[in-house]
């Protein structure tokens, strides 16, 4: 298509998130049909996917590719369950299609991001378990229908993922990692500085750096949702009769208590010696005496299979978030009779909230695209005088991503070692992009 490496992510980028836009659009679509179909106008249902899609929890994961768009992609994930579960279609062909869409969505999850996956996998079963409970009328579809549904596509989805990459375990890490990126309630309650414009331009943010905190900057930029948890307390306490409703916190609490890890951390940071370090990410890790207390999640990460892999457990808080959404859009939609101009208020303020200084993340972007090109035309150049045999496993991404600027046919070429060299070729000169995120 002509198109460089760096155009081609950023294009196959654009497209997810629009089916994650999407997505959340038919979510909001759906939930103003459960509750209220008559009165809600149509603009609220892009404003409300627009609350979303402006979460911290998804653009300031961006830096770490998949993660992101699975991140954005779990209420399209969550609207495929809703359907099987709740909404349950009369009609068999509609319901034969639902069942297909659940399958297509757990197999995109599992090839999406692991761990966005078994956040569906956990929501999905937990939205179905409790359909069956609070909704005598439909237990009987359920364990005939959706069940099944439900274990074939999970079953399908991670079949075809390890027959993909080759096995069926996948590693474990040790308990201090999980503490050190778990969450810390101080980072849900008060922003770091860059992430909310307007928390900025209040002085209510605070710097955060990995001298002085455990884990990364993911755990502390992309966790501050305490307008949204803010907001779902206040629609759970509108809506606490409904069967949805205490659904979705039943799942927003047990993802919330997962992020948390196997330790509460209270503004948790590292001690003077362990700041003294002069690589931080080498102190990352987080022994379990400076925590605050242990969760007792600690056998669930040890023992379970899925979750012992999850080593970045603050990310549960992408599940919380979706749910407390979720609650939100219900309380808004439901109660849009009584008072809406009262109701409507928290979408354009929480999509203000949202939204960092857009200004700087410009500029950031800018300069990423720019030292990409810089390095492209420092390494396109030796690629050309170096390319026969065999291409090392490690380096082959580099050859694959640039043929076009390479001008190779795929098959016919490879990145070749400097003769008398035993080492595989190194990308000297590569550029340190903002927002490229270290190995979590």
């Amino acid at each position: 298509m002509g198109l460089t490496g760096a155009e081609a992510y950023s294009w196959m980028f654009c497209f997810w998130l629009f089916i994650a836009y999407l997505g959340a659009f038919l979510m909001v679509f759906a939930i103003r049909e459960i509750s209220n179909p008559d009165d809600v106008p149509d603009w609220v249902i892009p404003m409300g996917a627009g609350v979303w899609m402006t979460s911290p929890m998804i653009w300031a994961h961006d830096g770490y590719s998949m993660l992101a768009v699975g991140i954005a992609l779990i209420p399209t994930y969550l609207l495929s369950t809703l359907i099987l579960a709740w909404i349950i279609p009369e009609c068999r062909p509609v319901r034969i299609m639902a069942a297909v869409l659940h399958m297509m969505c757990a197999v995109l999850a599992a090839f999406m991001d692991g761990y966005t996956f078994m956040m569906f996998a956990l929501a999905s079963s937990l939205l179905i378990v409790l359909s069956w409970i609070q909704n005598a009328s439909s237990r009987k579809a359920i364990l005939c229908f959706t069940v099944p549904v439900q274990i074939a596509s999970f079953g399908v989805a991670y079949f075809l993922y390890s027959k993909y990459i080759g096995k069926v375990e996948f590693d474990t890490h040790p308990m201090d990692f999980f503490r050190g990126w778990g969450l810390d309630l101080a980072y849900v309650a008060v922003p770091t500085k860059g992430i909310s414009w307007i928390a900025d331009a209040l002085g209510w943010s605070v710097v955060r750096t990995d001298l002085t905190h455990f884990g990364d900057k993911s755990v502390w930029e992309t966790t501050f949702m305490l307008p949204l948890m803010l907001a779902a307390i206040v629609s759970f306490i509108l809506m606490r009769r409904q069967p949805l409703a205490r659904a979705l916190l039943v799942i927003a609490v047990v993802s919330f208590y997962l992020a948390l890890g196997p330790s509460l951390k209270i503004d948790s940071q590292k001690p003077p010696d362990m700041q003294q370090a002069s690589n931080p990410q080498a102190t990352a890790l987080m022994p379990e005496q400076y925590a605050v207390a242990p969760t007792g999640a600690s056998w669930i990460y040890r023992n379970v299979p899925g979750f012992n892999s999850m080593r970045a457990s603050y990310r549960w808080l992408a599940l919380t978030a979706a749910c407390a959404w979720m609650l939100l859009i219900f309380a808004c939609t439901w109660n849009w009779r009584r008072a809406w101009w009262v109701v409507v208020t928290p979408l354009p303020l929480l999509i203000f909230t949202n939204l960092p200084h857009l200004p700087s993340v410009f500029e950031d972007k800018g300069l990423n695209r720019e030292l990409v090109e810089e390095w492209d035309e420092s390494l396109i150049p030796e690629l050309r005088a170096h390319i026969f045999g065999p291409v090392p496993a490690a380096s082959k991404w580099v050859v694959e991503s640039r043929r076009p600027m390479i001008g190779v046919s795929e098959g016919s070429g490879s990145l070749a070692l400097e003769p008398g060299d035993g080492s595989e070729p190194s990308l000297r000169g590569a550029p340190n992009l903002r927002g490229t995120p270290s190995q979590s």
